[in-house]
């Protein structure tokens, strides 16, 4: 048996909520729930003999998060794609380099690797070796991952990678030990996909509108999919500015809650 904490970092799309130009938009300003800042996770897992932390994507707004929730310390990061929400707090990492005084692990398909390298060159550029006590620099080790093809981390950490369609893009989802789905920005899953997220003890998946968008699943779509997919539980992630707490959680399935910054949820499986 292992125990589970997953700390909500960020639930907010793109601009975040409120956004520059929507401000609230259909938010009630006056709950803290609504404010959102871009979506992340932080995933701590210990069981007797280890204790593993799982950060998913790294946001632009990465050091407050890591402030309001205490992070020192990531053995891992799982990144989902390269859009500017989820890969730009790289540059912040270098404080946790400092404090663990080691690289951190990397992992992302091909695409999302060679947009990292290109948006991030001045990290990859040196060849001098490593001087753990003088770090100026995020100090990151990549590893290419492939759709559906397992991989290992931490102590037996088994990380399955799912392909997902986002718009013209493709992202990519994670499950971790068959229990835990992290999915987020995608309007489109293959049956492929849609199998091995069915029976999960926690999904979190993103909400981001209403509406028929390009590059997202609306809330009535997600909402049918996941009376299909039959997870245990349900938290929303990635919500825009259309996305009131309130107003959404009244209409929501008993399994299913939006998420909001700071959230914590522990899970023993």
């Amino acid at each position: 048996m292992k125990n589970y904490k997953i700390t909500i970092l960020g639930c907010g799309g793109s601009t975040g909520v409120p956004s520059i130009e929507y401000g609230w938009g259909n938010c009630n300003k006056q709950n803290a729930k609504n404010m959102r800042s871009r979506s992340s996770i932080f995933l701590e897992i210990v069981d007797d003999s280890s204790n593993y932390n799982i950060l998913f994507d790294c946001s632009p707004d990465f050091r407050s998060q890591a402030l309001q929730n205490q992070i020192k310390h990531i053995d891992s990061i799982l990144f989902t794609h390269a859009h500017a929400d989820h890969i730009y707090g790289i540059d912040d990492l270098r404080s946790i380099n400092r404090l663990i005084k080691n690289h951190i692990n990397c992992y992302a398909n091909n695409d999302t690797k060679n947009a990292i390298y290109q948006a991030f060159s001045y990290i990859f550029l040196s060849k001098k070796p490593v001087d753990f006590n003088n770090i100026s620099k995020p100090l990151l080790k990549f590893h290419e991952i492939n759709y559906y093809k397992d991989f290992i981390i931490g102590n037996n950490i088994k990380i399955t990678p799912t392909l997902q369609n986002h718009g013209k893009v493709e992202t990519v989802g994670y499950i971790i030990n068959n229990k835990i789905g992290y999915a987020t920005d995608f309007s489109y899953l293959s049956e492929q996909t849609i199998e091995l997220y069915k029976n999960l003890d926690l999904l979190i998946v993103s909400a981001f509108t209403l509406k028929p968008h390009i590059a997202h699943m609306p809330l009535n779509e997600l909402i049918n999919l996941l009376e299909i997919l039959k997870p245990k539980h349900v938290i929303l992630t990635h919500m825009g500015t259309a996305i009131d707490y309130n107003e959404v959680q009244s209409i929501l399935p008993n399994y299913i809650e939006p998420g909001y910054d700071g959230m914590i949820y522990k899970l023993r499986a």
